[in-house]
């Protein structure tokens, strides 16, 4: 029976020849802790919030209860109003699920341990309403953090992105019936003299739907601007043949689809607060269509959110008014004098 060959011994090397390059020892590489990655965004997103408080990394205090020292994932000391102190417990949770009730149980226990005056725990797969439920009860923050992307929560509840286009519309009044015009595009190419040269009615028109506008945005600065509407009127300087029309300044409303809104920062779910930036869908301003991410709303679909960002899309050139008059209206035909008729509106 053949005997088994017994492994020459590994070569042993002298430190001068390891130094000589024949063999390099590999140095251990430092295994990463699942989820670091995770807290070191928690903890810089919180150590931009407030500039003088202590944001501590992995922090470790002393048990309440056994003296022996806890790891904490991030800890926060503050002073408020710069003379009470206040600690906060922060955990981070980076799993793929929701945190339920267990997981909140836990945490409480870990709050109460360390002697923090609140905690506030990070899940980056969210809690299901009955953790939410617990935590709440419990004075316990259960927030999401989120880097340059969609909600997966919807946001409506307490925040929406609106859109604002401003609309032209035209009534008119009255205009010299002996010119014998027959559609809006004569009527808008037909040209009014003046001492300081000629302009043509669009041009009138367009000046008339800026003055409109102009006191529509001052009318709510902050918010959706209010429907204005201006009487304007001009006459030919030969003649005195006179133009009369009623010009109005209106706003399309759009509101950003939730799935299209763009977060980073801090969604606190306890009590609907965001801290960071939120970025609405891109705006087509090639076309009439603002884009996929927005829906066209009526008044009545504003919803109760309580924060509301209005963008608005104001002072269109006299160029771009005219185009979007003979665009809606051109090869219409001129209606009667009546005040009581009002033609469609024209987006701008």
């Amino acid at each position: 029976m053949a005997r088994k060959r017994k492994p020459p011994d590994k070569e042993k090397l002298t430190w001068d020849e390891i130094n000589a390059g024949r063999k390099k020892p590999t140095r251990a590489k430092k295994k990463k802790k699942r989820g670091e990655d995770f807290e070191r965004a928690v903890h810089a997103f919180a150590s931009n919030l407030d500039p003088n408080a202590e944001v501590l990394f992995n922090h470790k205090v002393k048990d309440v209860d056994t003296g022996e020292l806890r790891q904490c994932d991030v800890w926060i000391n503050g002073l408020f109003g710069g003379h009470l102190p206040f600690s906060f417990l922060v955990s981070c949770k980076d799993h793929k699920r929701k945190l339920h009730v267990g997981d909140i149980d836990t945490f409480i226990g870990e709050v109460h341990s360390t002697n923090a005056d609140m905690g506030v725990i990070f899940s980056k797969g969210g809690f299901n309403d009955h953790a939410i439920r617990k935590a709440r009860i419990n004075r316990i923050s259960c927030c999401r953090l989120f880097s340059n992307e969609s909600f997966e929560i919807t946001p409506s509840a307490f925040l929406s992105i609106f859109h604002c286009v401003s609309v032209v519309a035209v009534r008119l009044i009255h205009i010299p019936r002996e010119l014998k015009l027959r559609t809006w595009n004569d009527l808008f190419d037909s040209r009014v003299e003046y001492e300081e040269g000629t302009r043509t009615i669009g041009e009138f028109i367009a000046k008339a739907f800026h003055q409109a506008e102009k006191h529509s945005l001052s009318s709510n600065p902050t918010g959706f601007p209010p429907v204005v509407t201006i009487d304007a009127e001009t006459s030919r300087e030969h003649d005195g043949m006179m133009y009369r029309f009623q010009v109005t300044c209106g706003w399309s409303k759009f509101r950003a689809k939730d799935k299209a809104i763009l977060a980073s920062g801090s969604y606190n779910i306890r009590n609907n607060l965001f801290a960071g930036h939120l970025v609405g869908p891109p705006i087509n301003v090639q076309s009439g269509e603002l884009g996929p991410g927005w829906e066209e709303i009526a008044d009545a679909d504003l919803g109760e959110s309580t924060i509301k960002l209005v963008s608005i899309n104001s002072e269109p050139t006299v160029t771009s008014v005219i185009e979007a008059l003979k665009r809606e209206l051109g090869e219409q035909p001129l209606p009667p004098d009546d005040p009581s008729h009002e033609d469609p509106p024209c987006r701008t």
